[in-house]
């Protein structure tokens, strides 16, 4: 039904990760490294947005223009995890229409 809903409208799609590291250095040096690579490994994102929700966690909000660009760049984001070679205690994922973005610039 999801998939259905989403092709029929063109809603963005955003992919949200919840990544768990062994230390605060290697989550720092996640961060830094996901900040000057995503857009060489992830260039149709619409918008990369990293949250660091506690000394050795972060949240990860990635919006895309559709569901088949999500699915179509699922191993270049893996390649972009692997490269930084940062080990990750626990990394989930979960997908969604977005279903209502504000921005005030």
């Amino acid at each position: 039904m999801l998939v259905q809903v989403l092709r029929e409208n063109k809603v963005d799609v955003a992919r949200i990760s919840m990544g768990e590291f062994y230390s605060e250095e290697n989550t720092e040096a996640f961060i830094e490294f996901v900040d000057e690579k995503c857009l060489t490994y992830i260039p149709e994102v619409k918008s990369f947005i990293v949250v660091r929700t506690g000394p050795t966690s972060i949240l990860v909000v990635v919006t895309f223009g559709d569901l088949e660009t999500v699915n179509d760049t699922f191993e270049a984001r893996q390649a972009m995890i692997d490269e930084s070679g940062i080990e990750l205690k626990d990394l989930f994922h979960l997908e969604g229409s977005v279903v209502s973005n504000h921005t005030n610039k």
